[in-house]
């Protein structure tokens, strides 16, 4: 066994932080939420304002990252952690960039929808995040994206402010577009 693993015949971590994936433009796009397609002219203008935002406020450091990690980063810094959102699924991503608060699943709505504005493929999907194998319970829930970068997708997870390509091994995937996921 050469450590990969497979879930549903859809991904594959290569255990070298990149991801195959094999899912279609069309597939990718059906399953955006209808809310934030509407707003995507709007989601658009905030992105990059606050791509100038970042650039304007680090112009005289060495310190340069690419867009998508500016807005990972903004929402991680701007979006307020708080577990009284956690049963508020029907917020669109206006409604997290305007109320600044939600939990994972707003997290990586709002980043989603605002590179998505952008023509990045994102990537909606869920599952557990734990610190050990003996803290892994169903109350362990945690959302993160897969962007694609270059032809690769890559883990990216605002809430935790990982915007690096690798996640934590505790990042458990349960499934992505409602698809109920397994590891074999």
């Amino acid at each position: 066994d050469s450590g990969d693993f497979i879930l549903s015949g859809e991904l594959r971590n290569r255990c070298k932080g990149d991801w195959e994936v094999d899912l279609t433009d069309e597939i990718i796009e059906s399953h955006f939420p209808k809310e934030d397609k509407r707003d995507k002219q709007i989601l658009a203008k905030i992105a990059r304002k606050i791509i100038e935002d970042f650039d304007r406020n680090n112009k005289n450091t060495m310190f340069r990252l690419m867009d998508f990690f500016k807005i990972g980063k903004w929402v991680h810094n701007n979006i307020k952690y708080d577990l009284n959102y956690s049963g508020r699924t029907n917020m669109t991503a206006m409604d997290i960039y305007n109320q600044r608060v939600g939990v994972c699943h707003h997290f990586t709505r709002l980043a989603n929808a605002l590179l998505y504005s952008l023509g990045y493929k994102v990537i909606y999907t869920n599952g557990f995040a734990v610190k050990s194998s003996n803290e892994f319970d169903q109350n362990s829930g945690h959302a993160w994206s897969l962007i694609q970068v270059n032809g690769k997708w890559y883990p990216f997870d605002a809430t935790w402010d990982i915007l690096t390509g690798k996640l934590p091994v505790g990042h458990v995937f349960q499934g992505f577009f409602g698809k109920s996921m397994q590891v074999i």
